[in-house]
């Protein structure tokens, strides 16, 4: 199935919270007890949230969809890490989630094309991301679009700390 990239609409919010808790459960549902992965989806993947973060006039949602079906999406806004940002215009990406099947499809590309001209046309000469350093197929991704290992990020998932890289590209 062909995938088109568009921007997400508040219709989508529900859907968006399955496809983003299930995409985050395959991919690193493994790592936390069952009660941390438990109260990590509930609060970060309700359509309530996904409503929130698609209607915000400083966010991006971008979804890969083929008619009601999701493939993936994106979701990127201005930055909140915990480190000094040179550039007030600078966004974070902050999920990109493309369903296996799709994976060397495209999709990923496709999402992170229009986010990172997004963040252009915002006046961004930054962007920033944080990622599993054991994740070695999304970091060599980040890679082609110039990402760096600047730092590290203390991800929570209930009681458990993950030890996450952040990574920066100078996009503008």
């Amino acid at each position: 199935m062909s995938l088109t990239i568009r921007r997400a609409a508040a219709a989508d919010a529900a859907a968006l919270a399955v496809f983003g808790a299930e995409s985050f459960s395959a991919a690193f549902g493994h790592t936390y007890t069952p009660a941390n992965l438990a109260a990590f989806l509930a609060a970060r993947f309700t359509p309530e949230r996904q409503h929130a973060e698609i209607t915000d006039p400083d966010a991006l949602m971008l979804v890969a969809c083929g008619g009601t079906y999701v493939g993936g999406y994106l979701y990127a806004a201005p930055v909140d890490l915990p480190i000094e940002i040179a550039d007030p215009a600078a966004v974070q990406i902050n999920r990109v989630y493309v369903h296996p099947e799709h994976h060397g499809g495209g999709a990923a590309r496709g999402l992170m094309d229009e986010s990172l001209a997004w963040a252009r046309i915002r006046g961004a000469r930054e962007a920033y991301l944080t990622v599993a350093p054991d994740n070695h197929r999304a970091i060599a991704f980040y890679r082609r679009y110039g990402f760096e290992i600047i730092g590290r990020y203390e991800f929570i998932v209930g009681d458990h700390v993950d030890d996450d890289r952040i990574m920066r590209a100078l996009i503008g």
